[in-house]
């Protein structure tokens, strides 16, 4: 029993993902435990993403596993069936889109939309249902939550839409979130807001967060651990501060030196 508590809540074994015969991420490994958050860094096209939707069983019809191991809770994500997994996704694993309003179906309202995702999960009333998604929605600093509710997507800017995506990711307190650049939309006053709820999330319901973000700064404050991608392979794996103020690989320290050098020529 001591054990399975031990156990990490998502762990990936030289995980290869391909589209077509493509592998775009090759032979990663990681462990995430419950309440860590990983930071998934790197440069476009490294990826990041496609780490991230392939744990989701979001690689389209091109996309597929091509080797290695995948399991949450100690279970074979790649051995379930696609029905088995979307039970988890969106319950058990919460996913924030880095265009949230893409996600969102332009014909029906937000507050049907919330809905429907609580409902698929748990037997909720309408009227509880959209109190609790009001309540996360004015904590992501969305004003009148009442209008935003049965507003549909195009009537909401980005931003808005983007916090909208968040909040709904967050109703059913996932044990596992990814969040793909979730915050990159938004200004920088409303990013920190949102940054504080999801950290809030974690430290409430010990949800473990896999983000992706070029923003190193961004994951010196936030991190637990930090994954390294170039060209889909692991550059460097580990704690963030012995990956992040001691790196051991170039691609790692061109990565923070170039941050470096742009903040003082912002400050000259």
């Amino acid at each position: 029993m001591e054990e399975k508590k031990r156990e990490p809540l998502l762990r990936a074994e030289r995980l290869t993902l391909c589209y077509g015969r493509i592998p775009a991420v090759q032979d990663v490994t990681f462990q995430v435990r419950e309440g860590e958050i990983l930071g998934i860094v790197g440069e476009s096209g490294s990826g990041k993403s496609t780490l991230i939707r392939g744990i989701a069983g979001l690689l389209g019809p091109s996309g597929r596993i091509g080797g290695g191991g995948l399991w949450y809770r100690g279970e074979s994500l790649i051995q379930t069936s696609p029905k088995q997994r979307r039970a988890l996704l969106g319950g058990e694993i919460g996913m924030v889109f880095q265009d949230c309003r893409a996600t969102l179906c332009p014909v029906r309202t937000i507050g049907a939309q919330a809905y429907e995702a609580m409902r698929a999960r748990r037997r909720i009333r309408k009227k509880e249902a959209f109190e609790k998604a009001g309540e996360l929605m004015a904590r992501m600093g969305l004003e009148d939550p009442k209008r935003i509710l049965r507003s549909y997507p195009f009537q909401l800017s980005g931003g808005m839409n983007q916090r909208v995506g968040i909040a709904m990711a967050m109703m059913q307190t996932p044990g596992l979130l990814l969040a793909d650049e979730p915050t990159s939309a938004l200004d920088v006053t409303v990013q920190q807001q949102v940054m504080e709820e999801l950290l809030l999330m974690r430290d409430t319901y010990h949800t473990a967060i896999l983000l992706v973000s070029h923003n190193l700064r961004l994951m010196e404050r936030v991190a637990d651990t930090v994954l390294i991608l170039k060209d889909g392979r692991v550059r460097e794996y580990g704690e963030k501060d012995k990956v992040l103020r001691n790196p051991q690989d170039p691609y790692t320290r061109e990565l923070f030196n170039s941050v470096i050098r742009l903040k003082r020529k912002g400050s000259e």
